[in-house]
């Protein structure tokens, strides 16, 4: 059918990274850039079979600066990015029924 009921799903993930260097002159310290702490949540939408929207939120922990291998320099905080996309799938909504079309979220 060429429109279905809509769908909303949800998705959350965390990562945790324990990332230090092990050795050298720097043993024991927190590797740059690499956060400890990372958290997303989306929500997709598809209000018709061609439209895709999804809205995230991204959290990612402080980090320490690309060169303070020593981690004697204040961190980068912590921030909250937020994203949008908004599809739709021209293809999917034109093919004739034979047409399986499953790239980029598209229902065939």
């Amino acid at each position: 059918m060429f429109f279905e009921p809509y769908q909303l799903d949800a998705k959350l993930s965390y990562t945790w990274v324990d990332a230090e260097i092990e050795g050298g002159a720097f043993d024991g310290s927190k590797i740059p850039l690499v956060p400890e702490d990372k958290l997303r949540l989306s929500v997709e939408y598809r209000p018709s079979d061609p439209v895709l929207i999804v809205l995230g939120a991204t959290f990612t922990d402080q980090v320490y600066v690309g060169s303070d291998f020593d981690n004697t320099e204040s961190q980068l905080s912590d921030y909250l990015l937020w994203d949008l996309l908004i599809g739709i799938c021209f293809l999917a909504a034109l093919a004739p029924p034979t047409l399986k079309l499953r790239r980029a979220g598209c229902r065939g």
